[in-house]
């Protein structure tokens, strides 16, 4: 990777360390509003709502401390990682995010695919590649993700199929969004969206070692 694109995603790397900081700090304002406003009505529906509210802010948090807790100095960083081993290690973060209404399966390989990438950055992809995928099926459907076989070459594949549960209302988002392509190239990587009739796939290429 050249000097540009370590310092882009550098700069990724901060700018999304600071986003979850700061929704962190809001979500525990939230929480504590609505756990006090819970505890001090005696009406029912408001104490419902306010529980209905604590459990989705508790669903975002455990998605905001995972990303914190995920966040390594550069020097620290490993130049390579296993991909199954980073599909496995964000099932449980994904399944946190995901709205209840989305289903995901996950199929890694036996064979170790090792990416010529850190894995904080293979996770970056990963996440941001899920959660396009699911804004595409406006949060009701099913997302496969899975490493189908390559056949040699200097590239790894990772697919998403995404298939809604009903048609999307209005014109709806393509997979292949501007800021994955900058994230892809930044690190030698590409995509590209197979639409078919009720399901899109995005294949992606990373750099994998040889």
């Amino acid at each position: 990777m050249g000097v540009l694109a370590e310092a882009r995603m550098a700069v990724l790397s901060e700018l999304a360390f600071g986003v979850a900081h700061t929704l962190n700090n809001a979500l525990t304002a939230i929480g504590g509003e609505a756990s006090f406003l819970q505890s001090e009505s005696k009406d029912p529906q408001v104490g419902e709502g306010c529980g209905l509210i604590l459990e989705q802010v508790e669903r975002c948090a455990r998605l905001t401390h995972a990303l914190l807790r995920r966040r390594a100095p550069p020097a620290a960083a490993l130049r390579e990682c296993e991909l199954g081993r980073v599909l496995r290690d964000v099932e449980s973060l994904l399944r946190d995010a995901l709205p209840r209404r989305l289903e995901l399966a996950v199929e890694t390989s036996d064979e170790p695919v090792l990416l010529a990438l850190p894995a904080d950055e293979a996770e970056t992809l990963v996440l941001l590649l899920v959660q396009l995928g699911a804004f595409r099926l406006r949060g009701a459907g099913a997302l496969s993700l899975r490493m189908p076989r390559a056949e040699g070459g200097s590239h790894a594949l990772l697919e998403l199929r995404a298939r809604a549960a009903q048609a999307p209302p209005g014109p709806a988002p393509e997979l292949h969004e501007r800021l994955l392509h900058d994230l892809l190239a930044a690190v030698g990587g590409s995509v590209r969206l197979v639409p078919g009739e009720g399901e899109d796939c995005a294949c992606v290429r990373l750099p994998r070692l040889p």
